[in-house]
């Protein structure tokens, strides 16, 4: 009698918050996390719920950016896509590596506010 065992293991995950000037966190708007590769190109996105904490599962082992989308808010004025933790350039962005079974948790972003064109 021969017996296997296969033991299947969840892919990374990155989360955190999305937070306002005042600590607050921020229903609605875009999460996506970007392999550390030059050009960026998209490996997840998620949405942060009303509470403002999003959850990106789902990535392979490897380095990331995470980075919120362009959003305009209710009253005109708009937020740029802007790195974790509070940076519109990559090259400030915080480098966040994640393995298999693991989470990269408190991974929180504070959108720079500015002109959209």
């Amino acid at each position: 009698m021969t017996f296997a065992e296969l033991r299947l293991r969840r892919l990374a995950a990155i989360s955190g918050t999305i937070l306002d000037e005042n600590h607050v966190g921020m229903p609605g708007l875009t999460v996506v996390a970007y392999p550390a590769r030059i050009p960026l190109r998209m490996a997840a996105s998620t949405k942060s719920d009303d509470r403002g904490r999003y959850r990106i599962g789902g990535l392979a082992r490897g380095r990331y950016y995470v980075r919120t989308a362009a959003h305009q808010l209710e009253d005109g004025s708009g937020l740029l896509p802007t790195f974790s933790p509070e940076s519109v350039a990559a090259k400030e962005a915080r480098l966040l590596a994640v393995d298999v079974d693991q989470e990269a948790a408190e991974v929180d972003i504070r959108p720079v506010p500015g002109k959209l064109v």
